[in-house]
């Protein structure tokens, strides 16, 4: 996925495609600095106790997780958990791949790994 300047994601899930997403960033201005402090682009993975299109109050804050990214960096979350990523600004595109995956466990995996 590429992002231009001005570009940005708005706040979705991606339970359809997957139980499990992975985000990997290619570019992002976060390099020596923490993952969980605010940058550009700032992806976030917002707190699943409240649904996100769920009512709020004007300028009520969202609660959730900021990922400053930066090169080579991977976020790894449920996909049902809503996130999105914060406009972008930048004289280069912002590039990120993103991938969904399945997983399926074996019936009876419990008894089999807990017996």
């Amino acid at each position: 996925m590429v992002i231009a300047s001005g570009g940005f994601i708005s706040t979705h899930k991606d339970s359809r495609e997957g139980d499990l997403t992975c985000v990997h960033f290619l570019t992002g201005g976060g390099a020596e600095q923490p993952v969980n402090s605010v940058g550009n682009p700032r992806f976030v993975i917002e707190d699943p106790s409240r649904y996100f299109d769920e009512g709020r109050l004007p300028y009520e804050a969202r609660h959730g997780y900021s990922v400053n990214p930066r090169p080579g960096l991977s976020v790894f979350f449920a996909s049902h958990i809503p996130h999105n990523q914060h406009p972008f600004e930048g004289d280069t595109p912002h590039a990120q791949v993103v991938a969904n995956f399945r997983v399926t466990l074996p019936d009876a995996l419990e008894e089999r790994l807990f017996d």
